[in-house]
C-alpha cells in the first residue's frame, strides 16, 4: 500500500466525521417528532456521503471544488532565503501505524465475537429453521452472525416468558433479521476498525445501535399497538436475566442492549405514534440533508487524475520535499525577476534523474536565473506519477518564480496547462 492510501483514508474519515456530526445533531429531534424509524434512517447519510466521494466528478463541476493551494517558498530574512521543506516523509510510518491499529482493532472485535459465541454453548434447533436455542440461560435473545444470521434464544425461553411475550421478542428479532441489521453491524465493525483513531466514530456507533433498537421496537409496536405494556414487561425480564449476559459484547449481530438504554426504550413505548404527515416530513428532511451532504462531498473532491491513452488511471507527479532555491546574487543586484520553467525527468522513486530549462518568462531572464532554478529542481524529491496504482517514471514542468519583496507581477503570466504549482523564491527588494 502506498502513502497516498493514508491521505485517501484521512479524506474519507474527515468527510464521514462531518456526516456523523450532522446525524448526531438531527437524531434526537427526528426521534421525538417523526419517530424512531426515521431517526434510524438518518444514519444512511454517512454511507451516502462516503459513496459520493468515490464517484467521478465531471469537469464542469470542478469549479465547486476547493482551489488547489500551491506551495510557496517565502523569505525568512532580507537575503534570498526560503522555507525548507523537510526531506523526511512521515507518511510511510504513519501508514504502518494505521495498519497496526486496524489489525489490533479487528483482533479485538474477533475476540469479543468468539467470547460471545463460546458463551452460547451447544446450540440446538428450535421450531423455526432460523431460530436456535442456547444451553445458557444468560445469553440471548439475540441475532448472531452476518453471513448466515440466526436468532438465538436462552435455554429457559419458554419458562421465563409468557406466550405473548415470546411472540413479541421473536417479532423483535425477526425485524432485525428482515432488515439485515446484523450485516449492517458487521459493516460498522469494519468502519470502526479502519478508523480506529477516530473517537467520534466509536461514540457514534453506540448511538447508532441504540437508534437501531428503538427503530426495531417501533416496528414491533406498529404491528402490535395494543401490546405496549407486555412489550415493556418482556424488556424488563430480558434485563433481569443476569449481568453476565450484559457484559458480553456482540460486534456482528444484534443483542438486547444493557439496562443503561432500557429507560430510553420504555419512554419511547409511551410516546404516541407520529402522524403519517410527520413521518413523511421527517423522511423528506432526511432525504434532503443526505442529498446535500452527498453533493457537497462529491463536488469538493480533490482533482481527479487524467487518463492515459490506454485508459488506465494516471496520477501525475507532485511535490514531496523541496530544498530552498538560491536567488543568484548577480540577479539580485540587477533586480532581475522572472519565472523559469524547468522540465524534470522523475523516476519511479520520485528522484529527479535529469532537469533542463524548458523556457523562461521573460526569456531575457534565463541567463541570470535559469541555472539556479535547474540546480534547485535537481535536488528535489517528488511523489512519483502512478498508472493504475503503480509508480512510474514521468516528466513534470516545474515553474520556479523569482520575485523581489512582495512584487507578484510575474504571477500575472498564465501557466502552461501541464505545469505544476508555482514555487516562489523571494529576494530582498532593497538589495
Amino acid at each position: 500500500m502506498s502513502p497516498e492510501t493514508l491521505e485517501l483514508l484521512l479524506r474519507y474519515s474527515a468527510a464521514g466525521s462531518l456526516a456523523l456530526i450532522v446525524v448526531l445533531a438531527l437524531r434526537g429531534w427526528l426521534r421525538r417528532r417523526c419517530g424512531a424509524q426515521v431517526a434510524y434512517a438518518a444514519w444512511l447519510l454517512v454511507p451516502a456521503t462516503l459513496l459520493a466521494m468515490s464517484l467521478p466528478v465531471p469537469a464542469p463541476l470542478r469549479a465547486l471544488a476547493p482551489l488547489a493551494v500551491g506551495l510557496q517558498l517565502t523569505p525568512l530574512q532580507g537575503a534570498a532565503t526560503a522555507t525548507v521543506a523537510s526531506a523526511f516523509d512521515p507518511r510511510p510510518w504513519l501508514l504502518v501505524l494505521w495498519l497496526a491499529g486496524v489489525l489490533l482493532a479487528l483482533a479485538w472485535f474477533v475476540r469479543q465475537q468468539r467470547r460471545y459465541l463460546r458463551s452460547l454453548g451447544r446450540l440446538r434447533a428450535h421450531t423455526d429453521a432460523r431460530v436456535l436455542q442456547s444451553e445458557s440461560t444468560f445469553v440471548g435473545p439475540a441475532l448472531v452472525g452476518a453471513l448466515r444470521p440466526r436468532i438465538v434464544l436462552p435455554a429457559d425461553f419458554e419458562q421465563r416468558y409468557a406466550p405473548s411475550e415470546r411472540a413479541l421478542i421473536l417479532a423483535h428479532e425477526r425485524v432485525h433479521l428482515g432488515r439485515g441489521d446484523a450485516w449492517v453491524n458487521a459493516l460498522v465493525v469494519a468502519l470502526r476498525s479502519l478508523n480506529w483513531f477516530n473517537p467520534l466514530l466509536h461514540y457514534a456507533a453506540g448511538r447508532f445501535q441504540l437508534d437501531q433498537e428503538l427503530a426495531c421496537d417501533a416496528a414491533v409496536i406498529d404491528r402490535f399497538p395494543e401490546a405496549r405494556r407486555r412489550y415493556a414487561d418482556a424488556m424488563l425480564k430480558v434485563q433481569l436475566a443476569g449481568q453476565s449476559r450484559q457484559e458480553l459484547r456482540l460486534p456482528v449481530g444484534c443483542r438486547w442492549p444493557s439496562d443503561r438504554t432500557l429507560k430510553e426504550r420504555i419512554l419511547m413505548l409511551k410516546q404516541p405514534r407520529p402522524s403519517r404527515s410527520m413521518r413523511r416530513l421527517g423522511l423528506g428532511l432526511v432525504a434532503g440533508v443526505t442529498l446535500a451532504c452527498a453533493w457537497t462531498a462529491w463536488a469538493n473532491q480533490p482533482s481527479q487524475p487524467a487518463s492515459s491513452s490506454a485508459g488506465a488511471s494516471y496520477v501525475a507527479a507532485s511535490y514531496r520535499a523541496l530544498a530552498p532555491p538560491t536567488y543568484p546574487s548577480a540577479a539580485l543586484a540587477q533586480r532581475t525577476v522572472g519565472t523559469m520553467f524547468v522540465r524534470a525527468s522523475i523516476d519511479s522513486e520520485g528522484r529527479v534523474s535529469a532537469a533542463v530549462l524548458d523556457h523562461a518568462d521573460p526569456a531575457t531572464a534565463a541567463g541570470a536565473l535559469g541555472d539556479a532554478a535547474v540546480s534547485a529542481v535537481k535536488s528535489w524529491t517528488f511523489e512519483p506519477a502512478r498508472r493504475a496504482g503503480k509508480a512510474v517514471a514521468s516528466e513534470a514542468l516545474v515553474p520556479v518564480r523569482f520575485a523581489l519583496g512582495n512584487d507578484d507581477a510575474a504571477a500575472a503570466s498564465p501557466l502552461p496547462s501541464d505545469a505544476l504549482d508555482v514555487i516562489t523564491v523571494r529576494g530582498d527588494a532593497k538589495h
